[in-house]
């Protein structure tokens, strides 16, 4: 959620592509803690956002990533 925030979307990806390789723990544990967090919360926004952006990678789409070329 801290690189999400603020705006380091290429840590993010990185982040959540090498989570991936790694197994299914990382996305359960973001699918049980947006579960708790009440719909009006900014956490889970922000980790919904990632839940479909992480959808969207694993489909091979990349839409959902903008590019943040300040992160150079």
């Amino acid at each position: 959620m801290l690189l999400q925030t603020s705006g380091r979307t290429n840590g993010l990806r990185a982040l959540v592509k090498a989570e991936q390789e790694r197994g299914p723990d990382f996305l359960r544990l973001a699918n049980a803690l947006s579960a708790l967090y009440p719909k009006e919360i900014e956490k889970k926004r922000l980790l919904d956002a990632m839940l479909l952006a992480c959808a969207e990678l694993s489909r091979g789409h990349e839409t959902l990533w903008r590019d943040d070329s300040s992160e150079a």
